[in-house]
């Protein structure tokens, strides 16, 4: 885990529901964070976590590439599990996580 994998190779995706059949990737195309267009009513909340260790020079494109995405905001957190870096990917993670409140820290001591 501590090699020059990227952190975004290693994300994990929990989907917290058991009914995916209504969703397909056409719907999700043009949601807005709002979700004034209805779609936001059927899909699912989803926690995505992202196990890390000294990934300083990748930890912000991986955060921006889910950010970006055109999976609503409002439904998703990020957890971003540190496994004590000795680099600067806390401070990168924690200002993303001042602008973007579905990101959060988390302390990965193990």
């Amino acid at each position: 885990m501590h090699g020059k994998q990227c952190a975004s190779s290693r994300l994990v995706l929990k989907v917290l529901t058991s009914d995916l059949s209504t969703i397909s990737p056409m719907n999700t195309s043009k949601v807005d964070d709002k979700g004034e267009d209805g779609i936001t009513d059927i899909l699912p909340f989803v926690s995505i976590v992202i196990p890390c260790y000294n990934e300083e020079s990748h930890i912000a494109g991986c955060l921006n590439s889910i950010i970006t995405g055109d999976y609503p905001l409002n439904l998703m957190e990020i957890l971003v599990l540190d496994g004590q870096s000795l680099d600067g990917t806390r401070k990168i993670i924690e200002e993303y996580s001042l602008k973007y409140p579905v990101i959060k820290l988390v302390e990965n001591p193990y």
